[in-house]
Order: structure tokens, then sequence, then C-alpha cells
């Protein structure tokens, strides 16, 4: 499947260079070693460099067979040599990627008429300054294996990670990545299945995590709610989840005769939030989503509008702006229908709980001390949920911006299960200035058309500076690989032909543990995938963590 074809006229004189300049090498260092070796023996050693090297090593090996001045020539020659041979070999590999990236310039800045393509493979040396040994892992090579890490300014540039169910990307990069991630920071782990916080929570312990699990439907498991209400930092941000949950909730057609009724009923539903926020604070309870969601369901219009009554003006601007619906009892009746329907899940009593009292997971845990959340929630009740998930994120990554400390990375498996975030793409091109890492998986680049829309679907993707894409892709994401991959230049029978580097079927037929790495704007790598029971470093921080929990 990848053959010498797919290599083009770049790299082809970039590897006749590196082995031309690798003989002159050898060549240089033999008439060294037989000039140095010619100058020790002063006319003792009449012959070859060859027949020098043999004379004088069986001389040096004979008793007293040295004198003391041959003896520091030949360590001088010696150490002439190796330094040398240092130089030629720093020297060759600077002179390497120096041709490589002079090649491929001028090939993109002076076209030949014939030229198809100049997408090539690269390589981990090539990419050497997007890598550093503290960031994210995005594969592994060489053997034994050695993880190929992203630098932190590299990792907080973010990645997009996609491939199809089963093909592994829990298993060799989202776990490894907790597991093994060098940098002080907190993490925030989407973890559907729970097992993610099952295999690393004691790992994470050991190396001094604090433990957070956030989970809907099992209160033993859950040891922190999230309420956002109670979290809201001004009234700007209550209406901002109003909308947010409105639009996540809402599930009619995408027709503006439909998404027009989330406008409608933004003004009611955003005024019942904010009251039950000022009701709460003057008697010193907690605000619900829940109980706001009561003013509408279990109050009548004259008994809602006598709450209103002595609230500051801003919040009572906001139920008028409804209340003037009022006068077409239809219209204010279908309003109410949909905020309704759109916060029920709030009304459940499991997604109440989750969401009241108790202690309330603060954002600003991630930046003050080493932290990890992990989110559970079903994959498949995800759908439910995202009114609850797409707030959660959003208000998490909002206040995070505004709050200094250690760096925090996102781990959110499943990315299009979550809901729309508003502004997501935007967020993504600030957060990197705030130390924040955003890795996005899903199963196909398809998926974000259930919630983006196209041009915010190219935003995110291109947001994205590193793309690892798995084998078994097909359809949209293996058009879109071959878009970023690009084309190469082939001879067939001594014609030029343009070719794509990798096409969508042998993408969607590379081999298993192979995995195709697109960093930024350097050429793509195939690294291995190598599950996290199989990581040679993973293993030791497992074993370890098994050893603290054993000596407690």
């Amino acid at each position: 499947m990848f053959d010498d074809r797919q290599h083009n006229s770049s790299g082809q004189e970039t590897v006749f260079l590196a082995w031309l300049l690798a003989a002159a090498e050898l060549v240089f260092l033999a008439a060294v070693f037989g000039c140095l070796l010619r100058l020790t023996a002063r006319g003792v050693y009449k012959g070859s460099a060859l027949e020098n090297v043999m004379a004088a090593l069986s001389k040096a090996l004979k008793p007293g067979g040295f004198g003391a001045g041959e003896t520091a020539a030949l360590m001088l020659s010696l150490a002439v040599v190796a330094g040398a041979t240092a130089g030629c070999y720093f020297g060759f590999r600077l002179l390497k990627d120096k041709a490589a990236r002079t090649l491929e310039y001028r090939l993109l800045k002076k076209r030949e008429s014939s030229l198809k393509g100049t997408a090539r493979w690269g390589s981990a040396s090539e990419a050497r300054r997007m890598l550093s040994d503290e960031g994210l892992i995005v594969g592994y090579q060489g053997y034994p294996r050695k993880p190929v890490r992203l630098s932190l300014k590299a990792s907080f540039e973010h990645l997009a990670v996609i491939g199809p169910t089963g093909s592994g990307k829990t298993s060799t990069f989202f776990i490894p990545n907790i597991l093994d991630l060098k940098a002080e920071c907190s993490l925030v782990v989407t973890d559907p299945k729970g097992e993610i916080e099952e295999k690393t929570r004691e790992a994470l312990e050991s190396k001094g995590y604090d433990i957070y699990v956030f989970n809907v439907e099992d209160p033993g498991r859950r040891n922190v709610v999230y309420n956002p209400l109670a979290l809201a930092r001004s009234d700007t941000e209550v209406s901002d989840i109003a909308e947010i949950i409105l639009r996540n909730g809402y599930s009619a057609g995408e027709g503006a005769a439909d998404t027009q009724w989330i406008y409608f009923s933004l003004p009611l539903f955003e005024s019942v939030l904010l009251l039950e926020r000022e009701l709460k604070k003057k008697k010193g309870g907690v605000p619900t989503i829940k109980d706001a969601c009561g003013y509408i369901t279990n109050y009548t219009d004259e008994d809602r509008v006598s709450l209103f009554r002595g609230m500051p003006e801003s919040i009572l601007d906001k139920y008028l702006a409804f209340a003037q619906s009022l006068q077409s009892p239809e219209t204010a009746s279908s309003i109410k229908t949909v905020a309704i329907s759109s916060t029920r899940i709030f009304t459940r009593p499991d997604v109440s709980a989750a969401t009241g009292e108790g202690e309330i997971f603060k954002p600003e845990y991630l930046r003050s001390k080493k932290s990890a959340l992990f989110i559970q929630v079903k994959e498949h009740k995800a759908h439910l949920y995202k009114p609850l998930m797409a707030t959660l994120y959003w208000q998490l990554m909002e206040h995070l911006t505004s709050i200094g400390g250690l760096p925090v990375v996102f781990l959110l498996d499943e990315f299009p299960n979550l809901g729309k975030i508003p502004g997501f793409a935007q967020m993504a091109a600030t957060l990197r200035s705030r130390k924040i890492s955003l890795c996005i998986g899903m199963q196909g680049v398809e998926q974000l058309s259930r919630e983006y829309s196209p041009e915010e679907q190219n935003d995110i993707l291109n947001n994205m500076k590193t793309k690892i894409f798995y084998p078994g892709l097909t359809g949209q994401s293996g058009k879109y690989f071959e878009e970023v991959a690009g084309y190469s230049t082939v001879k067939n029978r001594g014609q030029e032909e343009r070719r794509e580097l990798l096409t969508a079927d042998e993408l969607r037929r590379l081999p298993e543990g192979k995995v195709v790495v697109v960093m930024h704007n350097l050429n793509p790598m195939i690294l291995d995938a190598v599950p996290y029971f199989k990581a040679q470093r993973c293993q030791s921080i497992l074993q370890g963590g098994l050893k603290t929990r054993a000596a407690r």
C-alpha cells in the first residue's frame, strides 16, 4: 500500500543528498585517520591507511609496544577523529533538515510545470520544533517504542482525534495522556463509561491529584455536584446559560420558523432564572434550575407577576418582555410549552440531585491544585443530557479564561455528543493564550454537522492544529483527510502523475496499530498507536499507583 511512488522528487533529492554526505564523511574520516597514523609512526609504517591501522593496533597490544610519545600521539589522533565524527554527525543532521526545508521551499516557490504535487511523508526529526518531553503524546516510534510528544505550546494549539468506534482512541490516546502527562497541569475528562476514571484514579492519586467525579445517574460515584446558577458570576452569565439550555434542549426542526420559538421563550426562562437567584439570595438558600422551572409550571400568570414585583428593574423588564405575549393566549401557551419542554431534563430526580445542593465543583479548583474532573454520562443517553453538558463545558471554559494558575487539559472524547457549545471555535482560538488545551475526539468529522453549521465545523477543525487519524475512517472523514494530507507527484511508466499522498481507501485500510498525524504546517507522519497496557511507561505508572494503594 505504501510504495516509492508516494514520495515526490523533493524527498528523493533529500535522501540522495543525505547518502552523499554520509559517504563523504566516511571518506574524510578514513583519510584523516590514515594521515594521523602516518604522522604517528613517523615513517615506521609504510602502506595504505588500513595497513597502518592494523600495524599500529598490533604494536599497541604488545607489552611495551608503544613508547610514551607514540601513545600520546595515538591518543591525540583518536581524540581528533572522535571530535571530527561528532562534528560530522551533528552537521549531517543539521544539513539534512536544512536541505529538506530548502528543497521543499524551492519547489513551492518555483514550481516546475510538470510537477503535480509536493506532499510527502514527514518524520519526528523534521517536527522537532513542535515536540518536547512535556506535552501530549500523539503516537510512538522506534524499538523499544518511545512516545512522540508535542511541546506544551503545540498542545495548547489543540488536537482533534478522529477514529471510528473500536479504533482504540481511548486506550491509545486518552488514557496514555492521562497516565503519562509529565507537565504539571489539571485535567477535565469526558468519561462516558466510567472506565477511564477506574483505570487511572490510583495512578493520579499517587501523583498528588485531587479526583472529582460528576456522575449524573449514580450518586454513589459522584463526589461533587454542578450547579450552574450557583456558579454564575453575573446576570449576563445567567442569560447566556438560559440560551445554551434552550438551544440544546429544543428538539424541533432546523428551520427559522422553528428556532424562532427559542427567542420567544428566552425572556421567560431568563427572568425565572434571575428570579430564583434573587429570591434564594434573600432567603440564604442555594438557587437551582429545577426550582426556577417551577415558577413556570406551578404558578398562574397572575401569581407569577406578583413574584416579580419588588425585583430589580433589570429582572422585571425581562419578564415584561414575555408578558406582552399574554395578550395572545395561544402564543403565550406555546412559549411556555417550549420553555418547559426544553428544560425538562432539569426536573428529573437524578439531574436535580446532581445540579442541586451539595459540594459544588468550582472551576478554580483546576487552577489552584493538580486536579482531575471526570464527567460521566452514558453514551446512549448523551442526547438527553445535551442542555446540561453543553452548559457545564461552556461555563468551565468561560471561568477558566479569567483565572490564572495551572494549565488545564480538556480530554473530550465523543465531543459531538456534548451538545452545541456556543462560540466554541472562537473560544478555541483564545484558550491557547490561557494555557488551556482542547483534545476533541470524534468518530468522524461528519458528526460535527449534528450541532454546528458548515462554517462552524470548518472553524473548529482549523483551530485544531494537530489532527490524528485512525484506521477505518470512511465517507466525509476520508475525503477530509485527503484534502489535509495533500497530493504528491509519482512516476508511472515514466510519466509524472498527480496522486493523493494517501487515499481515503488506503487510510481506511491502514494497518491496525498505526495512525496518521498531521501537525500544523508540517508533513504528515505515520506513527504507532500503542495501547496503555502495552506501553512500558504507562505500565510502570499503573504499578506505582497500586503500590501506593497497598502502602496505605
